[in-house]
């Protein structure tokens, strides 16, 4: 019997995983793989530290495919994900482990058509502080800052990434492998492997579309991998 209880409760949680993992993707955000926290002091390379007070970013047209062909495509596929909000990195998609899938794909940012009907609703108002004008549109990605090697005045950085005009068309694809698709997993957002690309001494504000916009949004290509639980 004194064995009976542990395992009783190992099975409610592993079937409370599974439930949660049917309903939806889990997204995360990491510094070092550790549960990335705003305002907390996180060592950047050996010599200095850097803290993060705002992240927010776009997850957008989320699909999922086998062999390369599209078997689940989510309709209005908009979610704002803010680090200040945990419950809104997880994206509720139900039914969605039920289907057979080797690969997720999905965009960081908003896409062109979206942009060009102005300000909307939902995760879309701009009442999140994430739309510009109906000119330059919506802001993929927003990280704001401080670090010591920002050669900003007061060592603060602000990047707010976007654009969907040429030349200065910022949407990032992002595709990810999936090899245990009924296995419970999350997206991982490694924010150290994107900022340690980054030069401080010279960018360390961009608040417009630019080249600069563009390049920083590629860089997060490399930066989002799937984990399992």
């Amino acid at each position: 019997m004194k064995y009976l209880l542990p395992f009783i409760v190992l099975l409610i949680y592993t079937e409370n995983i599974k439930a949660q993992h049917s309903l939806g993707i889990q997204y995360r955000a990491s510094y070092e793989d550790k549960k990335l926290t705003l305002n907390h002091v996180y060592a950047y390379f050996d010599t200095s530290t850097i803290v993060f007070s705002k992240l927010r970013f776009y997850i957008s047209n989320i699909q999922c495919k086998q062999k390369g062909a599209v078997v689940f495509s989510e309709s209005n596929s908009y979610h704002l994900l803010d680090l200040s909000d945990e419950k809104s990195f997880f994206i509720s998609i139900p039914n969605l482990f039920k289907l057979s899938f080797d690969e997720i794909q999905f965009d960081i940012g908003i896409d062109s058509t979206t942009n060009s009907s102005g300000a909307l609703g939902g995760d879309l108002d701009p009442i999140h502080g994430m739309y510009w004008t109906w000119q330059n549109g919506y802001i993929n990605l927003k990280l704001e800052g401080s670090c010591p090697q920002a050669a900003s005045p007061t060592h603060v950085f602000e990047f707010h990434l976007g654009g969907y005009q040429s030349p200065y068309n910022s949407l990032q694809t992002i595709h990810l492998i999936v090899e245990k698709p009924h296995e419970p997993f999350y997206i991982n957002f490694a924010l150290n492997a994107w900022v340690k690309q980054i030069d401080f001494q010279k960018t360390h504000h961009v608040m417009s579309p630019s080249a600069t916009s563009v390049f920083l949004s590629q860089l997060l290509q490399n930066c989002f991998s799937l984990k399992y639980k």
